[in-house]
């Protein structure tokens, strides 16, 4: 069962609004509300997937006129055959509705004149198409007007939010009223805009449906590139929840961050690479990448329910023991794979340049498992690296063993399922041919595929890490049961002239202890207090890992005398900018919220 947070939404809107209760049109509103033409359209249209490529409105004068209705709509995310879901959406006027809803996009310093048109029934309260922190409130029937000025470059959710009698509803139909505004600087942040959306009926139930720009994986856009070309996205969550958003294969560089209530540009030489960047609610970022191999790579959001098949409606209704599973075991990226993904083709040379020859270092990973390890009787899963004789049939490790690499070292791992579960590989952050990526059915190219490794068989994985840093491997098949049973592990990637220390490198790796997300609790290094033992007078490496399969979690380290004072000095694999002063605090990683 999948939970979700709300209550966070609830008190940021809440707070947004409580100015805008007191009159029909609310305080901020900037010219009286007049009513809506005749409309003379189908009630509920069927709302089509904004691409983020147009623009809306109209220019004159330095400003930017932006005619929208708000309307109820029906959204087909999975395509003609899939669900249908009863949305509420913005429409460009004479255009018809979309999910997300039309991009606003000008130059900073455009002044922009919003008028909003509410087909609806019930009030909206508009968020976003204001100066920052005013609201503007539509009465049904009604036109208001709103005249606000994009004063610096930045980018912002706009939204509505319905209210049934003094209850703010962000979530059920009216959760995918939201759009995006981008005020471009005097260079354009990116050539395309992503925005995540989010539908759920209920505030806590467990049917709820995420997209990018209003379709769910399989049926995303696909991307398309060359070797050598330059990317550059825009992604906006204007869901209620959070996305650690994660691209295969490549680092980006992170080129600005935005928020409800901030804009943050950043300098050339102080933007930063990553693989996984975490957006909080309304929250945006910049990014741009360049793919060096050719290959098929996926970016997605790095929370399992998200990007699992339990967002696939006609699904939820199915056997989890059988028909379900089977969608594994078949084509896992296509079929067992929904939500927040988006997949990219990369044409051009697909290798890496490792030569022919015999490896540098050979390893022997081993995938077992272990009957009733976890409540409800459930097995445990675990790798191994052999170490001489073959290990015992029913031996797991979990966290699995460090794989120490060193960078351009020419690598096999022969990666061998002794369990009784089809899985797979990924290296999460190691720059690595496609086909080794570890995505079954997607990973490859047109003329090979990554296959599941199925039990009994094996699947050889050649590298040669290009960049020293922390990693991670892990399970990208069945995600949600195999990364809490146990199916994950850290690579640690050395410079040639660098030694690895136990006795000052450490590990504190957060994961769930079982594969049932209701009862399972997250732990860390697999107990639920670990001990770590520092020499004093050392300086001292912590690397930190977050593969809980939903989950936030926060870190202070403490001695006796209260918390200690340390340094952010890498985030994955790509050394820290020196803006990280010392902190008591680590940033906040990937989630699922709890009620």
């Amino acid at each position: 069962m999948v939970h979700r947070r709300w209550s966070c939404p609830l008190l940021f809107l809440a707070g947004l609004v409580a100015g805008a209760c007191a009159g029909d049109t609310g305080p901020t509103a900037r010219s009286a509300a007049l009513p809506c033409p005749p409309d003379g359209v189908d009630s509920a249209p069927i709302a089509v997937a904004n691409s983020g490529t147009v623009a809306a409105g109209v220019d004159f004068a330095d400003t930017l006129d932006v005619q929208l209705e708000i309307r109820a709509a029906t959204l087909l995310p999975e395509g003609d055959e899939g669900a249908r879901l009863d949305v509420v959406t913005f429409s460009e006027s004479g255009v018809g509705p979309s999910v997300p809803g039309p991009l606003v996009r000008a130059p900073a310093g455009t002044t922009v004149l919003a008028r909003v048109c509410n087909m609806l029934t019930d009030t909206v309260w508009l968020v976003g198409l204001a100066d920052r922190g005013d609201t503007v409130v539509a009465p049904p029937g009604f036109t208001v007007e709103s005249v606000f000025t994009l004063d610096v470059p930045g980018i912002r959710v706009y939204r509505g939010v319905t209210r049934e009698d003094t209850v703010l509803r962000p979530f059920g139909p009216s959760a995918t009223l939201a759009g995006a505004i981008v005020a471009d600087g005097p260079h354009r942040w990116g050539d395309r805009v992503l925005v995540i959306t989010d539908w759920a009926p209920e505030p806590d139930g467990d049917r709820f449906a995420l997209h990018v720009n209003g379709l769910s994986w399989p049926h995303t856009e696909r991307f398309h590139h060359a070797v050598g070309d330059t990317v550059r996205w825009i992604v906006v969550n204007a869901s209620p929840v959070e996305h650690p958003m994660h691209l295969h294969g490549f680092h980006f560089l992170v080129g600005a961050r935005s928020s409800a209530e901030y804009d943050s540009l950043y300098l050339a030489d102080r933007r930063r690479l990553a693989v996984t960047e975490l957006l909080l609610m309304d929250e945006s970022m910049a990014l741009e990448w360049v793919p060096e191999r050719g290959g098929r790579w996926l970016f997605h959001c790095h929370i399992a329910s998200h990007m699992d098949d339990v967002q696939r409606f006609w699904m939820l209704d199915l056997d989890p023991s059988s028909d379900q599973v089977a969608m594994h075991t078949t084509n896992h990226a296509e079929r067992a794979m929904a939500g927040l993904v988006v997949g990219i083709e990369v044409t051009g040379d697909p290798a890496m340049g490792l030569a022919d020859g015999a490896p540098v270092r050979r390893e022997r990973l081993v995938v077992n498992d272990r009957p009733d390890v976890y409540p409800d009787g459930d097995p445990g899963l675990g790798f191994v690296l052999q170490r001489g004789e073959e290990p015992a049939p029913d031996s797991i490790v979990v966290p699995g063993p460090p794989i120490v690499l060193v960078r351009g070292e020419p690598t096999e791992i022969n990666v061998v399922n002794r369990s009784a579960t089809p899985t797979s590989v990924h290296w999460h952050g190691l720059e690595i041919e496609s086909f080794f990526d570890g995505v079954p059915g997607w990973t490859g190219d047109e003329r090979r595929t990554t296959p599941l490794i199925e039990p009994g068989d094996s699947f050889l994985v050649r590298l040669a890490p290009p960049r020293a840093g922390t990693y991670i491997y892990h399970s990208h098949a069945d995600e949600l049961r195999q990364l809490g049973s146990g199916l994950f592990g850290p690579v640690v990637v050395l410079d040639p002239a660098q030694t690895f220390d136990p006795a000052t490198d450490h590990f504190l790796i957060f994961s769930m202890a079982g594969p049932n997300l209701d009862i399972a609790p997250i732990v860390a290094n697999n107990g639920a207090d670990p001990v770590l033992d520092l020499e004093a007078g050392r300086t001292h490496r912590i690397r930190i890992i977050n593969i809980t399969a939903d989950d936030l979690v926060g870190l202070e380290i403490h001695d006796a005398d209260g918390p200690v004072s340390w340094r952010i000095v890498a985030f994955d694999g790509a050394d820290a900018l020196p803006r990280f002063a010392p902190h008591n605090l680590q940033a906040w990683s990937p989630a699922r919220a709890r009620p």
